[in-house]
């Protein structure tokens, strides 16, 4: 009887120190709430369901490419939030030091700027904020090719996404390194496009217009056979 007793109290005693266990782990798992993004600020899901600048075309020196997303904190309290570059790579190091990539917290103004030479991964681009529960912050994206002489930095490629880090407001501040953030991957555009080509951060070059060329061949050509058919005649005159 005495060692039933015993049994039983020891169970107890495990029971109790598993519901202990388990009532300190709730805390922490609300730590990482749960993310809604959109690409346009009206329809908001758990992923972003195109990249950021898919209809980015070749870009010349001075060109900018500016692109939006949202992130909205469907909590009913409170949450911090942050955006840190998940991936980024440029095909040439004269890309990596003519493209500037500008991101802008549009809430509260803050503007953060660098040479994508000067980025790597899980640095922070968008500091942190914090959003009221149920609110929605919205970020600009630029990119912007500098004034690069000649072909310098021309066909070119690359790759960028970012990562929407959000966590409750009650859990305190932000780890100190990004890496370590839970959220949602926000793509730019992929390193691969679905075609198979080479897609990435950006497609330098120009289109040349190879119809006119063709053209102004045709008329130069046609204006020297008339330069020596003119010189001919002037010829057989004298």
């Amino acid at each position: 009887m005495i060692r039933a007793r015993k049994a039983a109290l020891a169970t107890s005693v495990v029971a109790g120190a598993l519901a202990l266990t388990l009532g300190f782990a709730a805390p922490a798992q609300a730590a990482t709430p749960e993310i809604l993004v959109s690409s346009n600020g009206v329809v908001f899901a758990p992923a972003l369901a195109t990249n950021l600048f898919a209809n980015a075309g070749a870009m010349v020196p001075l060109d900018v490419e500016t692109a939006s997303f949202w992130v909205r904190n469907p909590l009913t309290t409170a949450a911090q939030m942050r955006v840190s570059v998940s991936t980024i790579a440029a095909s040439n190091p004269d890309l990596a030091i003519n493209m500037k990539l500008t991101s802008v917290d549009v809430g509260n103004g803050a503007i953060q700027s660098a040479l994508i030479a000067d980025l790597a991964a899980c640095d922070v681009v968008v500091s942190p904020r914090a959003i009221p529960a149920g609110a929605t912050i919205r970020v600009d994206i630029s990119l912007e090719m500098l004034d690069a002489p000649g072909q310098v930095a021309q066909n070119q490629l690359g790759a960028l996404t970012f990562l929407a880090g959000m966590r409750d407001a009650q859990a305190g501040a932000f780890p100190a390194n990004a890496c370590d953030d839970v959220g949602v991957a926000i793509p730019a555009i992929p390193p691969t496009t679905p075609a198979g080509d080479p897609g990435g951060l950006i497609k330098t070059g120009v289109d040349l217009p190879y119809d006119l060329f063709a053209l102004a061949a045709g008329l130069i050509g046609f204006g020297f056979l008339m330069l020596l058919r003119r010189r001919r005649e002037r010829h057989e005159e004298s």
